[in-house]
């Protein structure tokens, strides 16, 4: 005689297996990506640090900074303090590169300039409206300010503090200002809005002999508009636009991406070894799923992904690590495309930031920050 409650029994055990079997089935690439991946390892918390009413923040290849309305606070791995400058602040600009950053007021005159954890030189520039500041790895720096009778002005100088030479702009504004890893070439973003319609152009200027016969300029196809330049580790310039990203090498223009054609929503040019861009692969009432794309600056087709299944809305990059913002969650990334962290918060995140060569992240929230450790990658 059949034992029906464990005739039923086995059904269920075969029904559940059989459930089991399917979604793995369905779902096989998802697990093995998990597994792969390891995506369940947690990036740790290391301290956090009050930052009631901050105004800036960065990071460098050593350390974390805080900009207040009373000085810049410097803070180490751990998220001890290791540097204090007092100077009074309404509204910060800020660039890094390596150990060396650029601070100043906007719209005001004075200028920080700090390597590790030291003040290497600071210098009021009289009669400015400083509009922005950037320095390059090894201290050379550049600051664009107004002045009476020109639209824009871009003032270089040495990792010392020593002025090297101003740039006048009379009928042109300046967007933006990168200094070439070699020290020679400044490169100026600008923009004419005298015409029809808005123009952007490039202008290289020799920094060793600033003279006019020593200025190359490069003017862009399409009125495509510069938001952003950068040189990247092979002392190319790399150019955002509002429809792409280019490089200019060997003073020829380059496409590398076409924001439309990839429909690519996020990119960033900030990290000298690859392009980071976000594109959209799918996306349906409530799915969507995004690629992570890690591109080559040589050669566009030299691609690796990471797919999500979230609409990121920020990408940060330092040295190997890239952190993505999902909103509920940061996935830490290596520039191979690899999974290496994950780090889920609650609240608000204002912001993120990288340092230590991107063996360290930080959580930005309204009044704290929370110092996470991603590892070494």
């Amino acid at each position: 005689m059949i034992d029906l409650n464990k005739a039923k029994f086995f059904i269920i055990i075969l029904i559940v297996f059989g459930i089991v079997s399917l979604l793995t089935y369905l779902n096989y690439d998802k697990i093995l990506k998990y597994f792969t991946n390891k995506q369940w390892e947690i990036a740790d918390s290391v301290g956090n640090i009050e930052i009631e009413r901050y105004l800036d923040a960065f990071g460098t290849s050593s350390n974390f900074f805080i900009v207040n309305g009373s000085g810049i606070v410097g803070y180490s791995e751990t998220a001890k303090e290791v540097f204090e400058k007092q100077a009074s602040f309404k509204e910060v600009i800020s660039d890094t590169a390596g150990d060396y950053a650029i601070v100043a007021e906007k719209n005001a005159t004075d200028v920080f300039v700090i390597n590790k954890n030291e003040k290497v030189w600071d210098l009021s520039i009289s009669n400015a409206s400083i509009l922005g500041v950037v320095i390059n790895k090894n201290g050379y720096s550049a600051v664009i300010y107004s002045q009476a009778g020109y639209k824009s002005l871009i003032k270089v100088f040495s990792n010392n503090g020593e002025e090297l030479f101003t740039n006048y702009l009379a009928s042109t504004y300046a967007i933006d200002v990168a200094i070439a890893n070699d020290n020679k070439t400044l490169a100026i973003a600008e923009i004419d809005t005298n015409g029809v319609s808005l123009e952007s152009a490039l202008k290289l200027i020799d920094i060793q002999s600033a003279s006019e016969n020593n200025v190359k300029k490069v003017k862009l196809e399409n009125n495509e508009l510069i938001s952003d330049i950068e040189y990247n580790d092979s002392n190319d310039l790399v150019i955002l636009t509002d429809a792409n990203v280019k490089t200019l090498r060997n003073n020829k223009v380059i496409d590398l991406i076409d924001f439309k054609e990839e429909n690519i929503i996020l990119v960033s040019i900030e990290n000298p070894k690859k392009l980071v861009a976000v594109k959209v692969m799918e996306e349906s009432l409530f799915n969507v799923k995004c690629e992570v794309c890690i591109y080559h600056y040589h050669d566009a087709k030299d691609v690796r992904t990471y797919e999500i299944e979230e609409t990121p809305n920020k990408i940060v990059t330092c040295n190997d690590t890239i952190a993505i913002d999902t909103g509920n969650k940061i996935i830490f990334l290596n520039l191979s495309g690899g999974f290496v962290k994950k780090c889920v918060y609650n609240g608000q995140l204002k912001d993120i930031k990288l340092f230590s060569n991107g063996k360290m992240a930080v959580l930005l929230f309204r009044d704290t920050a929370e110092f996470i450790k991603v590892g070494g990658i």
